[in-house]
């Protein structure tokens, strides 16, 4: 009996190790570089503009259109927003998720092949660096995402990684709760908060593109720069926006389009498809 029991205490320990290593290797998986043809950037014409905004669920379920919509409409905008969220998406589910079929759940391809796009944000973040995924993975894919967009002629603007309540999140099942704990320890030196790490890295990611204005990042500070003095402006998880929070960002996201979107046209029609303007838009 006692060899019977051993032989199944040794068993269900290599099984949930096998588990721990395939969750492993699919979390830290790097996407490959999309090949996609290009496209001209549209011209902007009397202030009429299409806009995107993708990510995860700071993205969906259209919380941010209107009130971004209304910040552009002050400031003389006509615009159309299109917005694409994944609840609980990290950065390579995002990438992954512009180049899916539309039939399938949560594809945002039409932002890529659908009607021209003028900009698109891109908000991601908060769910790899509380899985811990890795601010190199983080990093990798958004800038990959920013280059799909910039190749099918779309200005990728991406908001940086917000200020949240890291410290608070948890994982809803004692296995992810159990990686991520192993992840963080392995990954950042068991450091809790690490978004000043995965802001670094996206920064570094994004330098060539931020010189040559191929790319904006958008302030995340002026919404707040300190979360457990700006509780006001989030939920009770700690991790998504409340209204007042949504305004904030919003206003944040406005004021750095507004700016963009002016550089785009003042462009004369023989130069869409290059590079222009500075790097960081002034909020």
């Amino acid at each position: 009996m006692k060899s019977i029991l051993s032989r199944l205490l040794v068993g269900a320990l290599a099984l949930v190790l096998l588990v721990f290593a395939a969750l492993w290797a699919w979390s830290r998986h790097f996407a490959a570089s999309p090949e996609l043809p290009p496209r001209a950037a549209p011209v902007v014409l009397e202030r009429s503009v299409r806009v995107a905004i993708i990510g995860d669920s700071w993205a969906a379920g259209r919380k941010l259109d209107d009130f971004v919509a209304e910040e552009l409409r002050q400031r003389g905008w006509s615009i159309e927003i299109i917005s694409r969220g994944h609840p609980g998406a990290k950065s390579r589910t995002i990438l992954s998720n512009l180049l899916a079929p539309e039939d399938k759940l949560h594809s945002s391809r039409e932002v890529l092949f659908g009607r021209p796009l003028h900009a698109a944000v891109v908000i991601a973040g908060v769910n790899d660096s509380q899985g811990y995924i890795g601010a190199d993975h983080y990093a990798y894919h958004v800038a990959l995402t920013a280059e799909a967009l910039r190749q099918r002629g779309i200005h990728p603007m991406v908001v940086e990684l917000p200020e949240y309540g890291i410290e608070h999140a948890t994982s809803s099942d004692p296995l992810g709760q159990v990686r991520r704990r192993l992840m963080r320890r392995i990954y950042h030196g068991d450091r809790v908060d690490v978004i000043p790490m995965y802001r670094a890295a996206l920064e570094q990611a994004l330098a060539p593109r931020l010189a040559r204005g191929q790319v904006d990042l958008i302030d995340f500070d002026p919404v707040t720069a300190d979360f457990h003095r700006s509780r006001d402006l989030f939920l009770p998880d700690a991790i998504h926006l409340s209204e007042k929070g949504r305004r904030v960002l919003a206003r944040q996201i406005g004021a750095a389009l507004d700016a963009r979107l002016r550089r785009l046209a003042e462009r004369r029609p023989d130069q869409v498809g290059s590079a222009s303007g500075s790097s960081r838009p002034p909020a």
